[in-house]
C-alpha cells in the first residue's frame, strides 16, 4: 500500500518524463507554511519556515570534504545550504557553470547520475515553473530522495538541490510545494 501511494505522489508532484519543455508547473503554495523572503542573485523566494540557513563555516567545512572531481559537468560558484531541525529535509540553491562541452541534458549527465548515487531509479523531467525553464532530476534511493531543479535563465544556471529522508516524504512535500511556487525571477 505504501508503495503505491508514494508512486501516486511522484506521479502528481513530478509530472511525466514526456513532459513539454514549454508547459508550466503549478505547485499548492501554503502561505502559512512560508517564511522568510530571500533574494539570491537574480532569484527570489520565500523559504519554507520549517528550514534554516547553516552557517557559511560549516558550508564551507563540509566542501572542503567532498571529492569534486567527480563532477565534470559543472562547477558549483556560489551555494547557500538550508535544513530543518531533525534534519530530514535540506534544500541547497547555487549558481553553477558548465564545463566545456557539458550539458545537464543529456544521458551521460544521467548516467552520472546513476553511477555516482548507485542507483537506477534517477528520472529526468523538464517543465516551466513561473516562466523559468526547469530541468528536474529525481534521484531514488532507499534512505533519501534527492531532488535537483535546474533552473535555466538567459544567462545564468541556478541548481536548487533537495535532500528529503525517506521516510519524511509525505511529511515534507507542501513545504516543497509551496517553497516552489513562490520561486521568481528578479527583473
Amino acid at each position: 500500500m505504501h508503495k503505491l501511494i508514494f508512486i501516486l505522489l511522484i506521479s502528481i508532484f513530478y509530472g511525466n518524463q514526456n513532459l513539454n519543455k514549454n508547459s508550466n508547473q503549478y505547485f499548492r503554495e501554503n502561505e502559512k507554511l512560508l517564511g522568510e523572503l530571500v533574494v539570491f542573485s537574480d532569484l527570489k523566494f520565500n523559504l519554507p519556515i520549517n528550514i534554516e540557513k547553516v552557517h557559511s563555516t560549516e558550508v564551507n567545512k563540509t566542501l572542503n570534504k567532498i571529492d569534486h572531481s567527480k563532477n565534470n559537468f559543472f562547477t558549483i560558484d556560489s551555494i547557500n545550504v538550508y535544513t530543518n531541525e531533525p534534519n530530514t529535509l535540506g534544500l541547497s540553491i547555487g549558481n553553477i557553470s558548465l564545463k566545456e562541452n557539458q550539458s545537464i541534458d543529456s544521458e551521460s549527465y544521467k548516467n552520472n547520475l546513476m553511477d555516482f548515487f548507485k542507483t537506477e531509479n534517477v528520472f529526468k523531467s523538464k517543465f516551466l515553473l513561473n516562466e523559468i525553464n526547469v530541468i528536474q532530476y529525481q534521484i531514488n534511493r532507499n534512505d533519501l530522495m534527492e531532488l535537483k531543479l535546474f533552473l535555466i535563465t538567459n544567462d545564468r544556471i541556478f541548481l536548487l538541490d533537495f535532500i528529503i529522508d525517506s521516510k519524511s516524504f509525505n511529511d515534507s512535500i507542501e513545504f516543497i510545494e509551496s517553497f516552489l511556487s513562490t520561486v521568481r525571477l528578479i527583473n
